[in-house]
């Protein structure tokens, strides 16, 4: 089952950002810590490229300054939507929970 965009959000909530650390992906949804690791990884470079497409001096010293304007419900839904198969699948149990 696909998140809800408030669901994502929540979980970006739970999350550090461009941690190094596992254990900072460890979320209240049980979704695999890696998967959402690799996930937000990958909205990193999402934003990143967003950054260079919109902005025209941006260089890669500036990227955590501008981050902010980027790190939001609306945009990680936008990276959420690239993907044809779930990036973030629940756990089978929390999915049958959710379908009674």
């Amino acid at each position: 089952m696909w998140l809800t965009q408030k669901q994502l959000w929540t979980l970006r909530q739970q999350i550090v950002l461009g941690s190094y650390y596992c254990s900072d992906y460890i979320n209240t949804f049980g979704i695999d810590l890696h998967s959402v690791c690799t996930f937000f990884d990958g909205f990193l470079s999402f934003a990143e490229e967003l950054m260079k497409e919109e902005i025209p001096d941006f260089n890669d010293a500036n990227f955590f300054d501008v981050l902010p304007a980027y790190d939001n419900a609306e945009r990680l839904w936008d990276w959420y939507g690239c993907f044809e198969e779930n990036p973030l699948p629940l756990p089978e149990a929390e999915e049958e929970d959710e379908a009674a």
